[in-house]
């Protein structure tokens, strides 16, 4: 089973890390993320949630900034479970 999100497919392994594109795949990007309150996973180690694209230029999760580099690949798990999380990867 394959989810796709943002133009990145995701493996049904247990790696919380999405499987990047090919080449010659549409480069993803989002442009601006708010969250107004909580983000969080559900503690289930078994089970992996996030958003994900090649590029994020902006997340906000309740109110708080999140640190995005513009010249980096970017990881952060949203919320106290550790199961979600916010990933760029490489185009």
């Amino acid at each position: 089973m394959t989810d796709l999100v943002a133009s990145i497919a995701r493996s049904s392994s247990a790696s919380p890390a999405p499987t990047p594109p090919p080449p010659s795949s549409i480069i993803s990007s989002i442009a601006r993320i708010t969250i107004g309150g909580i983000a969080q996973g559900n503690g289930d180690n078994n089970a992996h949630f996030g958003i994900t694209a090649q590029y994020i230029g902006k997340a906000t999760v309740a109110g708080l900034k999140i640190p995005l580099v513009k010249t980096a690949i970017d990881s952060f798990p949203l919320g106290g479970t550790g199961n979600f999380l916010l990933v760029e990867v490489s185009a």
